[in-house]
């Protein structure tokens, strides 16, 4: 796939993880920014990021705004589950507490097995 053919993309590919996201939302975005030569001040950024932050956007899925797919909105299958939204919780390796133990054992045995570890996920 892509991640073995990143070595010939040289400056071509940003890779970017959720991870990166919600540890520094600011920095990370700052390096799309400059990656895709995109005009922004740091205002502009800082504006960005606040809109898109984690609380934001829960706050405005709640409230049905903006969220949108191919012209409908997205809205919950269940509104009384916190799970049934597309913001949930915004925790990192989230999904160990919705799978058994040995569930999360083979998902992370998969991730070690099948990703590429340049992308930071070995051992997780």
């Amino acid at each position: 796939g892509w991640a073995r053919a990143r070595p010939m993309m040289g400056d071509d590919l940003l890779v970017i993880r959720y991870e990166d996201m919600r540890a520094d939302p600011a920095s990370t975005l700052q390096t799309v920014v400059a990656f895709t030569g995109t005009p922004g001040t740091p205002e502009h950024v800082e504006a960005a990021r606040e809109y898109a932050a984690y609380e934001n956007m829960k706050k405005r899925e709640a409230q049905n705004e903006g969220m949108r797919a191919s012209g409908q909105r997205v809205k919950p299958g269940d509104e009384n589950n916190p799970d049934s939204f597309k913001v949930r919780r915004g925790k990192i390796g989230g999904y160990r507490d919705y799978f058994t133990p040995d569930q999360v054992k083979t998902i992370d045995k998969m991730i070690e097995d099948r990703l590429d570890p340049s992308l930071g996920y070995s051992g997780v």
